[in-house]
């Protein structure tokens, strides 16, 4: 029976970006049959300002001298193509042709950045690159049709993770905006999925990776740290040792790097953010994993490993069209009159659990609000907005997460 349900969010890789290349083969939980995780061919190109195509390649740098772009007007590009304005004509969302991932980062280089080759964005991990990350995918559930819940950049869509909602934000706050959420917690109408596990009476902590976790921006988690809900790494590594652990849900932030210092430095975290290093972002999942399967908890634990959105590397795969959560927006937070009905780029997405048969890649659709559903479920929760209502399934004794790990007599 799933008792403890940790959720690891990392920083802004694209699926193809980590594990295009990983080849990975197995069992399609929904059918039964075999079935190949919906990686790179190998012809996949985008075209440079010049003209020039650029292919896709393995072999991608373990960290870059660039931030490729993933704000609201970066991803629409990306997406897109060159000159796609929102809204389309006819239409909110432009036609998705994910044919501008390298004239975008060609012009951000231009602009601002070093001398850098542009087709960096279009370069993937081979798996013996990433050996944590595919091994863990070969032995449990890879999802590969696993979706950012907007196309846009990393707060709205962590915002999504725990809330099914940004509040209306469709890009990055400003700097003043994302200082003063520390005192002045961003709002969502119907709440959090951690104010729904208060009204249930179900234990929850935060593990910050540093001091200044993303989560804290959300109204009411600084009065929650002093209360001792956020814990670090190290305190819950002890705390899974101890039998009589209760916590329910688990939510771990990484080590973002030195952004306390400058507000742009991600250099010595572990969040896998594309000016760090990615081999460091390994280690934490490895440790994560470790963590819970040496525990006396393993056997009752589910353990999602997701990515906030793709941080401007190449995808693929079109993110079809979305819910949108259908709750009021805050003031001052929709810039660009966006409506959240177009998920954004997929990300990697792993569910781990003893219950997960070996090697199962799960072509369902999901975004972070699936993850909100799958909880909803567990626990008997009220649904926070019309996205985690709707978990993207047709009608079913499980939502589709959960019946990835099922097996008679789990739940």
């Amino acid at each position: 029976m799933i008792e403890h349900v940790f959720v690891l969010m990392l920083e802004n890789r694209s699926f193809d970006h980590m594990l295009g290349w990983s080849r990975l083969q197995g069992t399609d939980p929904v059918s039964g049959e075999p079935t190949s995780a919906a990686g790179l061919d190998g012809s996949e190109w985008n075209e440079l300002p010049t003209g020039e195509r650029v292919t896709v390649s393995p072999g991608a740098d373990y960290v870059l001298p660039i931030d490729p772009g993933h704000g609201f007007e970066d991803v629409l590009e990306q997406l897109c193509g060159r000159g796609a304005t929102y809204p389309a004509a006819g239409g909110p969302y432009p036609a998705i042709s994910s044919s501008g991932f390298v004239s975008r980062v060609a012009e951000l280089i231009a602009t601002s950045g070093p001398h850098v080759d542009p087709g960096v964005v279009m370069r993937g991990f081979r798996p013996d690159q990433l050996p944590v990350l595919n091994t863990l995918a070969r032995e449990f559930a890879l999802c590969d049709h696993w979706f950012s819940s907007l196309p846009g950049p990393t707060w709205p869509n962590r915002m999504f993770v725990h809330a099914a909602s940004s509040g209306g934000l469709d890009d990055s706050p400003t700097a003043l905006r994302s200082a003063t959420a520390l005192f002045e917690g961003y709002r969502f109408e119907n709440g959090t999925i951690y104010d729904r596990l208060d009204q249930a009476g179900i234990g929850w902590r935060v593990v910050e990776g540093d001091a200044l976790p993303q989560v804290l921006g959300l109204q009411g988690m600084i009065e929650r740290a002093i209360q001792g809900r956020f814990i670090t790494p190290d305190e819950l590594a002890e705390r899974l040792q101890d039998p009589k652990f209760s916590d329910s849900y688990v939510f771990i932030e990484p080590h973002y790097g030195h952004v306390l210092i400058d507000g742009s430095n991600f250099k010595c975290g572990n969040s896998q953010h594309p000016l760090d290093d990615v081999t460091r972002g390994e280690k934490l999942l490895k440790d994560v994993y470790e963590m819970i399967r040496s525990s006396p908890h393993w056997t009752s634990s589910m353990l999602v490993v997701l990515y906030d959105e793709h941080g401007g590397f190449y995808d693929h795969v079109a993110p079809p069209a979305a819910i949108p959560p259908g709750d009021p927006f805050q003031p001052d937070t929709n810039q660009h009159g966006f409506t959240f009905d177009q998920l954004g780029v997929r990300a990697p997405a792993l569910v781990v659990s003893p219950y997960t048969p070996r090697g199962l890649i799960d072509h369902t659709v999901y975004d972070h609000a699936s993850l909100l559903a799958t909880v909803e479920q567990l626990w008997n929760l009220e649904p926070l907005t019309k996205r985690d209502a709707a978990g993207y399934s047709t009608p079913k004794p499980l939502s589709p997460l959960l019946a990835v790990i099922a097996t008679p007599g789990w739940l």
